[in-house]
């Protein structure tokens, strides 16, 4: 008889009576196996649907909100929060290229949240600060009228200025307190920053630009500016870091952010498109 767990002479294999080397080997051709690899984070993906169904909700509650609380303010009781650090900051038209920036920033986190989950608490924050800002506009509503500049006396011939006349022209000179640019910039910064640090710290950066062009082309005061940052900051900690985490697959990859660069260039062009065809909104 051959010793427990050796070769038998007759066969030229392994007992059957070593049950522990045996399991010893399964254990080790088990670790040897690589580990599965999760899915690919790529943009779009799954929920593609609802994401778009839900942008297009919080956009149309923003057209409505927004100018329907110009329409229901009262410019006679209108403030002014005007400061001397307002005056201050010099007048910068070309700017609006990074003020019209949050028009394809505000979008930015269909290209970063991956799972359906996490863009529906995201929704509910832009939903929360849109619902937020419009009472303030009606309840507090704040004037840029005497702070702005005409701009019809620098013309259109320029593509930076038909956009600065195009902006003036189609916001109201109210709904100035928060600032909804910024509100909106922050809010879709830190939802990148949840589930991904280097993506929020690129969108905090656009953020940070955002903030300085809505004072070089005058849409705000300064006071406005702080309290937009103030409302994205808090919608986003109650609507979104209790839920969202950072981690696999929960921010698409690079071709995510990459989209949305496309995305913001094809708007760029078809805003240059609109010039070039002659596209004079005020002039009518």
């Amino acid at each position: 008889m051959s010793a427990p767990g050796r070769a038998s002479p007759a066969t030229g294999g392994v007992a059957a009576d070593g049950p522990v080397s045996a399991a010893r080997r399964a254990g080790e051709v088990r670790r040897r196996e690589p580990a599965p690899r999760p899915a690919a984070a790529r943009w779009p993906a799954d929920g593609a649907a609802e994401k778009a169904l839900l942008t297009a909700g919080v956009l149309a509650l923003w057209l409505a909100v927004y100018f329907g609380a110009a329409r229901l303010a009262d410019p006679a009781r209108a403030a002014s929060l005007r400061t001397g650090l307002d005056d201050r900051i010099p007048f910068v038209p070309r700017a609006i290229w990074l003020y019209a920036t949050v028009y394809t920033a505000m979008l930015l986190p269909i290209f970063t949240v991956r799972p359906v989950g996490a863009f529906r608490r995201v929704a509910a924050a832009y939903t929360a600060t849109i619902l937020v800002s419009g009472a303030v506009f009606v309840a507090f509503p704040v004037t840029a009228v005497g702070f702005r500049p005409d701009v019809s006396r620098f013309g259109d011939g320029a593509l930076h200025l038909w956009g600065l006349r195009l902006a003036f022209f189609l916001d109201p000179p109210v709904n100035l307190f928060p600032s909804l640019h910024l509100s909106i910039a922050t809010l879709a910064a830190l939802a990148s920053w949840s589930v991904r640090r280097a993506y929020g710290a690129l969108a905090g950066l656009l953020a940070l630009a955002i903030a300085a062009a809505v004072l070089l082309v005058k849409q705000h005061f300064w006071l406005d500016a702080v309290a937009g940052v103030a409302l994205g900051a808090v919608a986003w900690a109650l609507f979104v870091r209790p839920r969202v985490r950072r981690g696999e697959g929960a921010a698409y990859g690079w071709a995510g952010p990459a989209s949305y660069v496309a995305f913001h260039a094809s708007a760029l062009l078809a805003a240059a498109a609109l010039w070039s065809a002659g596209v004079r909104p005020w002039a009518q």
